[in-house]
């Protein structure tokens, strides 16, 4: 997580995170020095694939149980 310069400034930071994850979402944020995501907020009670709204379903890309090292790769970014 990054280092705030107060209260106030984590807690503006962290507000969405956690609504996120109140509404059964987690919640990552990028590390930008080596492009790794990291959790910032976990739900208590996850939402499942089956229970999101089919234009939810449409976008979200569910990644393999397995995933071999060096096969994957960022493509194009936004």
């Amino acid at each position: 997580m990054p280092e705030f310069l107060n209260q106030i400034k984590r807690e503006q930071y962290l507000r969405s995170y956690i609504n996120s994850a109140s509404r059964g979402l987690f919640s990552y944020d990028i590390n930008y020095e080596d492009n790794s995501y990291f959790l910032v907020a976990k739900p208590l009670n996850p939402l499942s694939l089956r229970e999101l709204p089919q234009n939810i379903k449409e976008i979200v890309y569910t990644l393999p149980k397995e995933i071999k090292i060096g096969s994957a790769s960022i493509t194009e970014l936004e």
